[in-house]
C-alpha cells in the first residue's frame, strides 16, 4: 500500500526561511534560526530555549553534539527548518514564555499609538519592534506581519491583540 501524500510546506514557513538565510547559503546559522523563530514567533528565543528547540531535531540533540553545547557551527536546513517549525510542542516553553496578559499587550499598543488616535501604523508598529528586538526582526517581516492585520494602513486594538496572541 503506497504511504499518504507528504503535505507541503507551509509558503509562510518557507519564506521565513529564505529572509533568515540572508547569505543564500541554503542552511540556517544559530544567528539566522534566531532571527527565523523571531519572524515565527514574534519573540526573540533565549539562549536556553534556542537549546531546546534544536534538541528537537534528531542531528542536533544531547550527546557531544556542539548544537546542544550553544555551538555556533549550528546548520540547519530547510526539512530541518520545516520539522521545527512544525513540531508545536517544542514551542510549548518559548509560548509559555512569551504569553502575555491582556494588560500588558494593551500597554504596548498604547506605547506604540502615542498619538492616542486608537490605531498604529506601519511606523509605529516599526519602532515598537526595534525597541523589543533590536535589530533582530528584519524590516520584512515587520511589514509582512503589519501587512496580515492592516486595514487601510493601520491597525486598531482588536487587530493588535490578535496579531500579538496569533500562536504556531
Amino acid at each position: 500500500m503506497p504511504s499518504p501524500p507528504t503535505p507541503a510546506p507551509h509558503p509562510h514557513l518557507v519564506q521565513i526561511f529564505h529572509r533568515a538565510d540572508t547569505a543564500q547559503k541554503g542552511h540556517l546559522t544559530r544567528r539566522d534560526l534566531k532571527v527565523a523563530l523571531t519572524g515565527l514567533l514574534g519573540c526573540k528565543p533565549s539562549k536556553w530555549e534556542l537549546n531546546h528547540l534544536l534538541s528537537v531535531l534528531p542531528s542536533h540533540g544531547g550527546g557531544d553534539d556542539p548544537h546542544s553545547r550553544g555551538g555556533d557551527d549550528v546548520r540547519i536546513t530547510m526539512e530541518e527548518w520545516l520539522t521545527l517549525a512544525g513540531h508545536k510542542t517544542a514551542f510549548r516553553p518559548l509560548a509559555l514564555a512569551s504569553t502575555t496578559d491582556t494588560s500588558t499587550v494593551r500597554h504596548a499598543f498604547r506605547a506604540a499609538d502615542g498619538g492616542c488616535r486608537g490605531y498604529i501604523t506601519l511606523g509605529d508598529f516599526a519602532a515598537l519592534v526595534r525597541r523589543v528586538a533590536g535589530g533582530a526582526v528584519p524590516r520584512g517581516v515587520v511589514e509582512e506581519a503589519y501587512a496580515c492585520v492592516a486595514r487601510e494602513g493601520r491597525v486598531g486594538w482588536r487587530e493588535f491583540e490578535g496579531m500579538m496572541r496569533r500562536r504556531v
